[in-house]
């Protein structure tokens, strides 16, 4: 069958390129064969490798996974290369090499991905593309070589950072992500609980598809990469949705899920979930670089709740930091099993009963000596970004070849960052709008602004901060609070009420400012915080005693002057920043 096998594929009407790369390699190693003959190299010399950018090279799936890719339309290669920005380009270097070009009569070309390809096929009912790890790598550093080079070559002469800012591996994403869960802090106010859920594969419920796949291809658990960790990011997803704060997809918010209350007012107000991977930083005894990983790498998921009236969600019966007695069998042996800690636990001891402090929301755990001394489960972050990415010097292919090769993240974090359109690590209701703060009197202000300062529905005394948490990509206000307006049958006009109600997390705007210490940075702060029809409005005339390197933190201090002369409300502000030195 073998030999019938390589028979078909070897034929030139197979569709199949596995025919080229059998041919290409049995010349290899003629020549080496010959070189080595005529003394030119020792038989046990290393054989060369292929340059990184032979990975591109179209149908090589076919030489390596023939049971896979029987035909050469159906590799990525292939699809990356029918993208309809690379048969321009392509047509546009034959046009300057003189040639004819023959493919100018054919119908438009579309935009085409590999990821999606291979994604495609990882959810079609064909077995194999989920099981195979070298598969899953081949992918991976396919898409990553071309999303790296491309954002180079995109980037011109500007930065590579802004080029890669919408990459889940680039730190400018995360950046963003960070500034607008501050914005959040600031519209809403401290969140009230933060949740780790961390599921163990071996005992992981897996759904009949997935343990189809497992049973037809003779696999354990762990070794379905793909399938495994888009069902467990799934079901995670959907818990935080579903089981913790009833979110519903966006549709209308469902009444049965943890957090809600019986009878009383209490419910999930706001909530934001990352889906992060075991990196292993808690182990001990082991040396680890900044570029390497020695978890796991198994998905799991942090959660912020912000609740309302906490005191009417009888909290003492769903959250418990004590260990169960022997009354509980059940739930004690999951406990002591799976949340042993190494020395000690990090929360408070406790040995009065549970409650939740009506003036301050502040929920205080039974947590006796017992649970404080021995069990616990402490969650942990991690975060692991190639600072290669920010080299504005480096040429397209060694500034992928370089990432290639220091980059290592573990199959679940390849999968996710592949399948993040579908499966996004950052899931929050909210709508993140990036904002790069303009420094007045430097530049044309952008287009945003220019709506701010025409806007006909805003009141003089709304702040550009505040316009921006309202408003849509129009300057007009936003549907989400148009829609709101309309639900709660608000008697007030729309244009009245927009201007008095305070923003609710709809819209998080991620401002991004110059550093503290420099001065431009309290230009940026005074542009956001202080409402102006022209930006000459900013401007006092005391401001022409100041030095250069100070005017605009005088000009915030002119405009402001209570807030910037009171070290309280200053420090509360840096505070909700996450600044550990404040």
């Amino acid at each position: 069958r073998a030999e019938k096998a390589l028979e078909y594929l070897l034929r030139d009407d197979s569709g199949s390129h596995y025919g080229h790369f059998w041919h290409l390699h049995h010349k290899t190693l003629g020549q080496r064969e010959r070189a080595i003959r005529r003394g030119d190299i020792w038989r046990g010399t290393p054989a060369k490798r292929l340059p990184s950018n032979f990975i591109e090279t179209v149908g090589i799936e076919c030489a390596l996974w023939p049971h896979l890719y029987w035909c050469v339309d159906m590799t990525e290669t292939y699809v990356r290369s029918q993208d309809a920005r690379r048969l321009q380009r392509r047509r546009r270097e034959q046009q300057e090499d003189g040639e004819e070009d023959l493919d100018a009569g054919e119908q438009q070309s579309s935009r085409q991905s590999a990821k999606a390809s291979f994604l495609a096929k990882a959810h079609s009912a064909l077995i194999g593309y989920n099981s195979d790890p070298l598969l899953l790598h081949f992918v991976y550093d396919l898409w990553l070589f071309t999303t790296i080079g491309g954002a180079k070559n995109s980037a011109g002469t500007g930065g590579v950072r802004e080029a890669l800012a919408a990459k889940p591996y680039s730190p400018e994403l995360w950046r963003t992500y960070h500034t607008a869960l501050v914005d959040l802090q600031r519209q809403i106010g401290w969140p009230s609980l933060f949740i780790t859920i961390a599921p163990y594969e071996w005992s992981f419920p897996y759904h009949q598809w997935l343990q189809d796949e497992l049973t037809k291809s003779l696999r354990a658990r762990l070794d379905a990469p793909v399938a495994e960790t888009l069902h467990l990011a799934h079901v995670l997803s959907q818990a935080v949705k579903g089981l913790l704060t009833g979110a519903n997809e966006g549709m209308q918010a469902k009444r049965e899920h943890v957090f809600t209350s019986g009878e009383g007012p209490g419910k999930v107000r706001h909530w934001v979930a990352r889906l992060e991977f075991q990196d292993g930083k808690r182990k001990r005894h082991v040396y680890r670089n900044n570029q390497f990983y020695h978890g796991r790498g198994t998905v799991h998921v942090h959660i912020l709740l912000w609740l309302s009236d906490m005191h009417a969600m009888d909290l003492s019966a769903k959250i418990r930091a004590d260990i169960p007695g022997e009354s509980e069998p059940e739930m004690r042996d999951l406990v002591i099993g799976s949340q042993l800690d190494y020395t000690s636990s990090g929360w408070p001891m406790r040995e009065e009963p549970t409650e939740v402090t009506e003036k301050e929301q502040q929920l205080k755990l039974h947590h006796p000596r017992e649970a404080f001394e021995k069990y616990c489960y402490l969650p942990k972050f991690s975060s692991s970004f190639a600072a290669e990415l920010l080299n504005n010097e480096a040429s397209d292919f060694s500034l992928a070849r370089r990432v290639l090769a220091d980059y290592h993240p573990l199959q679940p974090e390849m999968v996710l960052q592949l399948a993040m359109q579908q499966h996004p690590q950052f899931i929050c209701p909210a709508t993140v709008r990036k904002f790069v703060v303009p420094v007045p009197w430097q530049k044309e202000m952008p287009q945003l602004v220019q709506y701010y300062m025409t806007s006909t529905w805003r009141r003089d005394n709304m702040s550009l901060l505040d316009f921006l948490r309202k408003s849509g990509n129009n300057g007009q206000i936003s549907q989400k609070y148009r829609r709101m307006h309309s639900h709660r049958k608000i008697g007030m006009p729309l244009n009245d009420w927009i201007n008095v109600h305070p923003a609710e997390g709809k819209t998080l705007v991620a401002s991004v400012m110059y550093a503290h210490t420099n001065d431009r940075h309290y230009g940026q702060w005074l542009l956001l915080n202080v409402p102006f029809r022209n930006i000459d409005e900013l401007w006092h005339p005391q401001a022409d005693r100041l030095p250069e390197n100070l005017k605009y933190l005088g000009l915030c201090v002119l405009h402001r002057r209570r807030f910037w002369r009171d070290p309280q409300r200053i420090r509360a502000e840096l505070e909700k920043e996450a600044r550990r030195e404040t």
